[in-house]
């Protein structure tokens, strides 16, 4: 990496912080060669295509489909397996809102349980607890970069025979003893939006282990087509949910600099997880022993009721000076 290339990365925004999106001229190189390739629609260009390789081999193999954001990512990815209307999927309470909107528009029912206290993960008993006849699934999320207890959810959805989805936004990279998000499950589910580990703004993207799948998913994101088709032949009833070339560009340009980063994210957590976890009545998020490779999405950590200190004050004081903070989702 040239100097003037590692001066752009650590730029300052006008708060003090790193500057945030990073890049450099291999964005910029990117969206030029995307431009004069005059080639700007995924089913004409190359760029997408080629993010899609890419990122399933950082994740350990299995076959991509980029999509238009992880919303519809998991959407998709609970269409292909054919879940809906009469279906229950199990979900851990503690995420956002995109896991469950996604369960309810494909006419699922969502199901919340129970995640660990220190981890913020899905709790495999808890899940166990809620299965009945018309449970189809299991969403685990890895809650900002920590991974879910892989091998005791696997072991579940296999004895149970209900398929097993990863919704891995704050996770790619991160791996469970040794397997990154998608090799131990149906299907796995990224978002590339503005705040995430890799960003083009927008995005999303779904993995699959089966060919067959990944098929399917494909078709449901181009409008129940397969690439290539001229004659509009519609096979199911699909969306447009697919991604733009300009976008996979981006996106290309940030995986080359991931593991960079996430080494950056490592040290910079120690530092604060040293200095909060020394603070009366702050409890750090813990790290499963499971978790061989944590993603660092965000710091995350509760803050015990002393003092009669709220956690809305803390947060506010800590914008006042300059810090990013912000309340987990309810």
């Amino acid at each position: 990496m040239s100097a003037d290339r590692v001066e752009h990365a650590v730029a300052l925004g006008p708060d003090g912080w790193p500057a945030w999106p990073v890049f450099d001229e291999t964005e910029a190189e990117a969206l030029d060669r995307t431009l004069r390739s005059r080639l700007w629609w995924r089913n004409e260009g190359s760029e997408t295509a080629a993010f899609e390789q890419e990122f399933a081999s950082y994740q350990g193999g299995g076959h991509a489909l980029a999509l238009t954001n992880g919303t519809q990512a998991i959407e998709i990815a609970l269409g292909a397996l054919d879940i809906g209307e009469g279906d229950e999927v199990i979900l851990p309470a503690l995420t956002f809102y995109s896991t469950a909107s996604a369960v309810l528009n494909v006419g699922a029912k969502p199901v919340f349980v129970d995640c660990y206290r220190d981890t913020y993960c899905l709790d495999p008993a808890s899940a166990e607890a809620a299965i009945n006849s018309r449970t189809a699934a299991i969403v685990a999320v890895h809650m900002s970069g920590e991974m879910c207890d892989m091998t005791r959810l696997r072991a579940l959805c296999d004895r149970h025979a209900l398929y097993l989805v990863e919704d891995a936004a704050h996770a790619p990279g991160a791996a469970w003893q040794g397997c990154r998000a998608g090799e131990q499950s149906d299907a796995a589910t990224f978002s590339f939006q503005a705040a995430k580990l890799l960003t083009s703004g927008e995005g999303g993207l779904a993995l699959f282990r089966d060919r067959d799948l990944h098929k399917r998913a494909l078709q449901l994101s181009n409008c129940g087509r397969m690439p290539g088709d001229v004659t509009y032949d519609h096979r199911v009833l699909g969306t447009n949910a697919r991604l733009g070339e300009f976008q996979s560009a981006v996106l290309r340009a940030q995986l080359s600099r991931l593991d960079q980063q996430i080494e950056q994210r490592a040290a910079g957590y120690a530092i604060l997880e040293s200095a909060l976890g020394s603070v009366p009545g702050v409890v750090m998020q813990r790290r499963d022993l499971g978790t061989t490779r944590h993603a660092r999405y965000a710091v995350m950590f509760e803050i015990a009721e002393i003092h009669a200190v709220r956690r809305g004050d803390v947060v506010a004081r800590l914008k006042q000076r300059g810090v990013p903070a912000g309340i987990c989702y309810p």
